[in-house]
């Protein structure tokens, strides 16, 4: 495996965002929201209409996650 990395013959496709999976959030939805906590909204009632938990609101709130997204 060093070797691979080393000669760079090792690919990583980019899995960030709705490219991943597993993701329940889309781009647009990620700027809908932060448009919605800009307004006021709690994340808590922001995670209820997105079906995911409000930690997760808060991390896209902090940048912890989707910061590829404006």
């Amino acid at each position: 495996m060093k070797d691979m990395w080393a000669s760079e013959r090792g690919y990583v496709p980019d899995k960030r965002g709705s490219a991943n999976g597993q993701a329940k959030l889309f781009e647009d939805d990620i700027i809908q929201i932060r448009k919605l906590l800009e307004l006021g909204y709690s994340q808590t009632e922001i995670g209820i209409n997105y079906g995911v938990d409000h930690t997760t609101i808060w991390k896209i709130d902090q940048r912890k996650t989707w910061s590829h997204v404006l």
